[in-house]
């Protein structure tokens, strides 16, 4: 291959030669030439005798090899391009390159003699215009010749146009276009047409218009990179429950994937979920009846409709047996009641507190002090009020429990008959009470006697004449848990104010909660809830240390890189999916939210690991799999791609941006560009 410094040098000294045998008419040649430098006229190179000339079909002149069209020789197309081999063969043109399949000219073709290219054989070049419709000298423009072709058509009339080889209108992508007559009277260039061009394989089209599509290719199914919906389960089943479509891509081989990707299929129908599994348009056929899923909890209610809400009524709770069916109690719900008159409360739950009962003096269980002996005895002497806790009926009762009223004055130092005077009268001698003697004592602070679990004992006279120990009496003490006064203030278990509060039992699950009660005189944790069937809520509910440790637990898989596909390496047992946890198990690399089945988009950068499989279809699928090709520079189209070679995915090739013909050649002109995958 020749230099462009060779050229040009090669063209001076032909030219100098040239000049030299202009001037002397001493260069004596095979070929005929006269002293003006005029050169005989040719139709082949075989008419310039001579292989130091050859014919410039485009003037109709031999001329020199060296300054031929621009460097175009025997071969039609460049001189520094002759040899060949066998029988090759080669499309060729010695015409402009902007004048190639236009109009009226058409590329030839050359065929290998002896290791040389031969003629050009076929090719129509250029001509001088003529006023005849068509585009002689193939500029693009129709009949505009010197002065035009004035009176040819008239100013604004319009007709039918097409300059692509004869036999291909009409077929394929081919159509005529129109052009349209100019004020001078003249054709103007034909606007619209599709001309032939290299069959693209694999779009479905007849490009080149010779009436087949796609000939020449190899047959295929789909474009690459194509998408479609896919599904392979039974007719009729698609859509329906939880079956749905997936997707196939076209590989680059123009197959379809075999792989349906995402779709779901018909299966066993898995009784109690409410889905329809084997997609037959019905959830749960063929199951035994059930009313509920095991675990499932509702309110319930088994009183009178009207009363639940009302006064005391309360709802209560079911929990779904493992059988399928509601538990027959209703736990922890409260009924209406007979009304209890005087506790201000609706007991029947119909909306009215207390109703019926007739008029109240007091509320129920309201306690005061009363007193029946003569007025101005009560806290004198032995004398003490009692007291008097109201009535069911809201009645005071008639009894006044625990008062001391006066009795008959005896000689025991103390005013019996609470009249202010101890043993007045005389009666008493130098002993305090007669033998055998019985009266009631308390030795307890006054006011205690008969309050809370304080009560009066017996004393009973000795011989001597004295009185004995006070026996039998109850005497404050300090309070103990036990629901009793015991210290007589009139106020039961003060002394624990944690009572039925918040406590924590000490066993794990449910049976943990607790509330702080009085027993055996001390307060205790009285734990709330008792061992149950273990169900999906999060708790523990047989209380054995383990929450939802039954069989109805799913798995779940990390979604590490957000992108709702799990990693199938990484998965835990639990009722619900935990942050960060998805149910599927499809993501082939876990550590990039663009790696997923279904990607469409491609990358020019692997996802992390070296691997440019974004779509998880177990291989890198390359957006760009072919080989440009300028296609001769036959017309102004080329099939975009990188040159000579495809490049790894991620790395840079030469990408065909245009193509160009220049000294008789046809090659790409390229900028870097990166090979994108998925």
């Amino acid at each position: 291959m020749f230099k462009v410094g060779d050229v040009f040098m090669r063209k001076r000294i032909a030219r100098s030669v040239l000049g030299l045998f202009f001037v002397s008419c001493l260069v004596v040649l095979s070929l005929t030439v006269s002293c003006t430098g005029e050169l005989p006229a040719c139709q082949t190179h075989a008419d310039c005798a001579s292989a130091k000339f050859v014919c410039n079909t485009g003037t109709g002149k031999c001329v020199s090899i060296e300054d031929s069209d621009g460097g175009v020789g025997r071969d039609g197309v460049s001189i520094d391009d002759t040899s060949c081999t066998g029988n090759a063969k080669r499309t060729c043109y010695a015409g402009p390159p902007n004048t190639r399949n236009v109009g009226t000219c058409r590329m030839g073709e050359q065929v290998c003699l002896n290791g040389v290219w031969g003629d050009c054989v076929g090719q129509k070049l250029p001509g001088n215009e003529t006023c005849n419709s068509l585009d002689d000298d193939c500029n693009g423009q129709i009949d505009d010749a010197v002065g035009g072709c004035s009176g040819v058509c008239a100013p604004g009339e319009t007709k039918s146009c097409y300059q692509g080889s004869t036999g291909t209108l009409g077929k394929g992508i081919c159509s005529a276009g129109v052009m349209t007559c100019s004020a001078a009277g003249a054709w103007g260039a034909c606007n619209g047409q599709t001309l032939p061009t290299k069959e693209v394989c694999g779009d479905g089209k007849d490009n080149d218009c010779d009436g087949v599509v796609d000939d020449g290719c190899t047959t295929t199914e789909c474009k690459a990179g194509e998408v479609r919906n896919c599904y392979t389960g039974p007719v009729g089943t698609r859509g329906q429950g939880i079956c749905k479509a997936g997707v196939q891509t076209c590989l680059s081989t123009g197959k379809w994937s075999a792989a349906c990707v995402g779709q779901v299929l018909p299966a066993t129908e898995i009784c109690g979920d409410g889905l329809d599994n084997d997609c037959d348009r019905t959830a749960d056929e063929g199951c035994p009846t059930t009313e509920c899923k095991a675990g499932e909890i509702r309110n319930c209610y088994t009183g009178p409709v009207g009363t639940r809400g009302h006064g005391i009524c309360r709802a209560g709770v079911q929990t779904c047996l493992s059988t399928g069916k509601w538990p027959a109690a209703c736990t922890g719900q409260v009924l209406p009641a007979t009304e209890v008159c005087g506790d201000g409360l609706d007991n029947d739950c119909d909306r009215s507190a207390d109703e019926g009962c007739p008029t109240t003096e007091c509320k129920a269980g309201e306690i005061r002090n009363c007193y029946t002996g003569p007025v101005g005895t009560r806290g004198h002497g032995i004398c003490r009020a009692g007291v008097q806790t109201c009535l069911s009926t809201g009645k005071w009762p008639a009894a006044c429990t625990g008062q001391v009223l006066p009795a008959t004055e005896i000689c025991d130092k103390l005013d019996n008959d609470c009249d202010r005077t101890v043993d007045e009268g005389g009666v008493c001698g130098t002993n305090t009470c007669v033998a055998g003697a019985t009266r009631s004592c308390y030795t307890g602070p006054a006011g205690t006697m008969n309050v809370g679990v304080c009560k009066a004992g017996t004393q009973s006279c000795t011989a001597a004449g004295t009185w004995g120990a006070c026996a039998g009496q109850v005497v404050p003490t300090s309070e103990v848990c036990d629901g009793r006064d015991n210290d007589c203030d009139t106020f039961v278990d003060e002394a624990f104010p944690e009572q039925n509060k918040a406590c924590t039992t000490g066993k794990p699950g449910i049976c943990s909660d607790g509330l702080y009660t009085c027993s055996g005189g001390k307060v205790v944790c009285f734990q709330l809830a008792q061992p149950r069937v273990e169900i999906c809520n999060g708790k523990d509910d047989d209380c054995n240390g383990k929450v939802d440790d039954s069989s109805t637990l799913k798995t779940f898989y990390r979604d590490k890189d957000g992108d709702n596909y799990g990693d199938p390496k990484v998965s835990i047992q639990s009722c619900f999916a935990p942050t960060g946890y998805v149910g599927n198990n499809q993501d082939c690399y876990d550590n990039n939210k663009n790696v997923h089945p279904g990607q469409f988009n491609f990358f020019t950068v692997h996802r992390g690991d070296g691997s440019f499989d974004y779509d998880c279809d177990g291989a890198a699928t390359k957006r760009f799999a072919k080989v440009g090709s300028c296609l001769g520079c036959s017309s102004p189209n080329f099939d975009q791609g990188f040159a000579v070679t495809v490049p790894a995915c991620g790395t840079n090739g030469n990408w065909i941006t245009s193509c160009r013909f220049d000294v008789g050649k046809c090659y790409p002109l390229t900028a870097a560009k990166a090979q994108e995958c998925r």
